[in-house]
């Protein structure tokens, strides 16, 4: 969905996935004044709908309409980000809107905790020397977690060979490194990369999603298995690996999902699953 920010001279600045605020010339939105940190904050979506504003650790913090931000807060157009002495509005389309006006419905269920988990996500900024500038209680949780051999100062040796491996490539085009421990992943995506530093979005998915798909779309579970990997955009050969089975496997149970879901590619199988996961 798209969105931009408008600052007080009325320039419009584009968000898009996400954009970092701050001083750093090689900021998506550079910002002036002494009271900016080098990477303030991070306007961010992780399902291209509804957007998000994240403090990176500043110094004189980020205010949403006034009020300082603790933890990642939902925007809705019209809403003022102060950062410094730079105040942003946010505007995005209808739509957007009205995903925000169902998050507050949900809100105010006894189904919220359960709806609201699934927007859970940490946030890391990794500095030039590999080491975490800052990270979110979440992010930190979650690395303890699976990766419990691991200095809370450092990052995991795994999670560094995946970012040295992908040295240059552009954010958007690296596959997310996955990290399975007790039928739970862990998934690591490059946000944005600017100068020196990294930002690092990690999402924790359940064996829900592929229940979902087994009783909801009628699939078989290695069906299910192979849909999932197709979503998160592992090629044929890929998912055969991860799965321990052969490339023409993969592709028969493909040929069988495509055709219990009425589809003809990838493309719109993941809009089912989309529908189907709740997303």
């Amino acid at each position: 969905m798209s969105a931009h920010l408008k600052d007080a001279e009325g320039k419009r600045h584009e968000i898009g996935a996400s954009c970092v605020l701050g001083r750093m010339p090689d900021c998506s939105i550079q910002l002036a004044g002494t009271r900016v940190s080098r990477r303030h904050a991070l306007v961010h979506s992780m399902d291209g709908v509804q957007h998000w504003v994240v403090d990176l650790g500043s110094t004189n913090g980020v205010l949403v309409n006034g009020h300082r931000i603790q933890q990642p807060q939902a925007l809705r157009t019209g809403d003022e980000i102060r950062v410094g002495d730079n105040r942003l509005v946010f505007h995005a389309d209808s739509p957007q809107q009205d995903a925000l006006d169902t998050l507050e419905h949900q809100l105010k269920t006894a189904r919220a905790e359960a709806e609201v988990s699934a927007l859970n996500y940490g946030i890391v900024v990794v500095g030039a020397n590999g080491r975490p500038q800052f990270s979110t209680a979440r992010a930190r949780e979650w690395l303890v977690v699976y990766f419990p051999q691991t200095r809370r100062d450092s990052l995991p040796d795994e999670m560094l060979r995946w970012l040295k491996q992908r040295a240059g490539s552009p954010a958007g085009s690296c596959p997310p490194l996955i990290v399975a421990q007790d039928n739970r992943r862990l998934l690591v995506r490059m946000t944005e990369r600017g100068g020196d530093e990294v930002i690092l979005t990690l999402t924790e998915e359940s064996p829900a999603s592929l229940k979902a798909l087994v009783e909801r779309l009628g699939l078989t579970e290695r069906e299910a298995e192979v849909l999932h990997w197709v979503v998160e955009g592992k090629s044929n050969s890929e998912a055969a690996i991860i799965l321990d089975i052969s490339v023409r496997t993969v592709d028969k149970h493909l040929q069988n999902v495509f055709s219990k879901l009425g589809v003809e590619n990838r493309s719109a199988a993941l809009r089912v699953v989309m529908f189907a996961l709740g997303r």
